[in-house]
């Protein structure tokens, strides 16, 4: 039921443009991996520019494993 009410959201979502550019999560087509080297080649570009930077990067993974 839940798969089926996500689907359903998403696709409503996407319809109506609501997830915002940088929304990797639940859309079709990107992933984690995509999201990964959009933000390094942010960090590249601060870094060789001499811009400063500061981030904080979480990875919640392990808390949604199921075990």
């Amino acid at each position: 039921m839940e798969s089926v009410i996500r689907d359903k959201l998403v696709k409503q979502m996407m319809n109506d443009d609501l997830f915002c550019d940088p929304q990797h999560g639940f859309v079709p087509g990107r992933s984690c991996m995509t999201q990964l080297l959009i933000i390094l080649e942010c960090w590249t570009d601060l870094l060789g520019g001499g811009d400063p930077m500061d981030f904080i990067y979480l990875d919640f993974r392990k808390a949604f494993e199921e075990t």
